[in-house]
């Protein structure tokens, strides 16, 4: 047995086809001996227990939202902003301080100032997305996304079908 296989690696176009979304942890996976999910260890043939109308969508800054809920896949014209904000490990005025002295001491004034200029809050990095929730889903609370891809600008977050379904319609 090739050990690539063997530690979950895939390597051809047919493989890559093979994969299907489990419906309890909702990752793509390509399914183990008697269609075990690798990450939850749940068969993903069995739906006690799962919720098989969500899924995952990864979307966009600026995506063109449906008039769709995104948790329950009914109308509404209602949406609430999700942000979320990386900054650098130097992002407290304490660590920009600390850093700041000990450049200044190695590599004098005109480097203090350049770390200075890289760590203040124009190199934040932020994703924000308004997304459909109807009144009866936000009062379960704020959605939150799975993943927040900061170079792409976009979140990943469980949806339901039919909103994926309509954006991708669109």
């Amino acid at each position: 047995m090739d050990p690539d296989h063997a530690i979950g690696r895939v390597h051809s176009r047919d493989q890559k086809s093979m994969l299907e979304e489990c419906p309890r942890c909702h990752l793509n996976v390509l399914p183990m001996a008697e269609s075990l999910c690798p990450n939850c260890r749940k068969s993903i043939l069995d739906l006690a227990g799962a919720r098989p109308e969500l899924t995952r969508l990864s979307i966009r800054e600026r995506t063109r939202m449906p008039a769709c809920c995104h948790q329950c896949g009914t109308q509404t014209a209602r949406s609430v902003r999700v942000r979320e904000v990386a900054g650098p490990i130097t992002d407290t005025p304490l660590l920009q301080g600390i850093v700041q002295l000990l450049v200044a001491l190695v590599g004098g004034l005109f480097a203090a100032l350049a770390v200075s200029a890289s760590t203040s809050k124009a190199s934040r990095h932020e994703v924000t997305i308004f997304l459909p929730q109807c009144e009866i889903c936000a009062r379960g609370g704020q959605p939150r996304p799975i993943h927040t891809d900061f170079d792409e600008f976009a979140m990943t977050f469980l949806v339901h079908v039919r909103f994926k379904e309509q954006i991708l319609r669109d």
